[in-house]
């Protein structure tokens, strides 16, 4: 108690021995106040630097493991939970350019993650997938082609007939063979589960045949 309160405290001491008596109904005329009435001072709780309620934003630790050739690689790093999908993109981008020399080209739009055989949006934060556990998630990546650059204005030469290769033969050669499925599906398999494996590589199937 500091010295100032001790000195109050014993003033109403002293006005207690006095033997005055007042009643219930006891008033008094504040100009005749010759002094003012005691007080103390009332403690002002400290405040902290953050907002009621208010916390750092959780750590998770991301793994993720590309499932498609040419671009093969597997990592891991920790990002704030909140995140975006299109954040992560752009940090494993950044990380993973300097492993091989054929992932220095990547852009976000190659790239697509899977969770659990779900494809979250571009928007979505870190903390708002579902079925995260221990504050780890482990994505599923798979690298689509490099977007088609605008070519600069040049000459047009007629193309013969007999110069022109039909679509099915140019596209020939990105046919995956039934072994490359089965290594995506074992791939697929240890993360997911024989299950939900099954039903990943049917997605995968349908957008491969579709390009």
């Amino acid at each position: 108690m500091s010295q100032v309160s001790v000195d109050h405290f014993l003033q109403l001491l002293s006005a207690k021995n006095t033997g005055l008596i007042f009643n219930n109904n006891y008033k008094e005329d504040p100009s005749k106040i010759t002094e003012a009435p005691i007080s103390f001072t009332k403690n002002i709780p400290k405040t902290t630097l953050f907002a009621v309620g208010a916390s750092k934003p959780e750590t998770f630790t991301l793994k993720f493991k590309s499932i498609k050739p040419p671009y093969k690689f597997s990592t891991e790093f920790t990002s704030d939970s909140t995140n975006t999908i299109y954040q992560i993109k752009e940090q494993l981008i950044a990380k993973i350019k300097t492993q091989d020399e054929k992932l220095s080209g990547l852009v976000t739009s190659q790239l697509k993650f899977m969770v659990k055989s779900k494809v979250p949006n571009d928007s979505v934060q870190l903390k708002d997938i579902d079925g995260v556990k221990n504050a780890e998630i482990s994505f599923m990546v798979m690298v689509g082609k490099a977007p088609v650059k605008p070519e600069e204005p040049s000459t047009v030469v007629p193309i013969t007939s007999s110069t022109s290769t039909p679509l099915n033969q140019q596209s020939a050669g990105l046919e995956l063979t039934e072994k490359s499925w089965s290594n995506i599906y074992k791939v697929l398999a240890e993360e997911l589960g024989e299950q939900n494996a099954q039903l990943a590589v049917e997605k995968l199937k349908k957008g491969w045949n579709s390009i």
